[in-house]
């Protein structure tokens, strides 16, 4: 089978990669849109749908257990497009929505370090901000 026509298939399936995201094979679904696009570099249309798989991947993973895979798939895609706005504010979401998380908890410390990591993505993150003032402080 051609590269041509491996691309091809992997790409008018694609309906099939979004299937794989609704049915949380979230890991899949991000690898073939690598496959796709390590097939053909050149391809605007395949680079595009592979960073949307990863954001995709990302948002779904949305719960606390998800977090581990919603930044290392949106750090991948970071890595791909580096110039891209939205994976930049979703990656601070995804981070602000783990240190809301680990607060509530009681978790101050890996909270203030999630908010840092959210503050580096997006500096101005209002939510991130208010959150980060209200915590308690370290004690030391």
């Amino acid at each position: 089978m051609s590269v041509r026509v491996e691309i091809d298939r992997l790409l008018e399936d694609q309906g099939r990669l979004f299937l794989l995201l609704r049915e949380g094979q979230r890991e899949d679904a991000v690898r073939q849109s690598h496959l796709a696009w390590q097939l053909d570099k050149n391809d605007p249309n395949v680079f595009e749908k592979m960073i949307e798989i990863h954001c995709q991947a990302a948002e779904a993973a949305s719960g606390p257990e998800g977090f581990e895979h919603a930044v290392r798939w949106l750090g991948c895609a970071h890595q791909h497009d580096q110039s891209n706005r939205r994976i930049r504010q979703l990656l601070a979401e995804r981070y602000h929505r783990q240190a809301r998380s680990l607060a509530q908890a009681g978790q101050t410390g890996e909270a203030r370090a999630c908010l840092e990591s959210c503050l580096a993505w997006d500096p101005d993150h209002p939510e991130a901000l208010a959150l980060q003032a209200n915590l308690p402080r370290a004690e030391g």
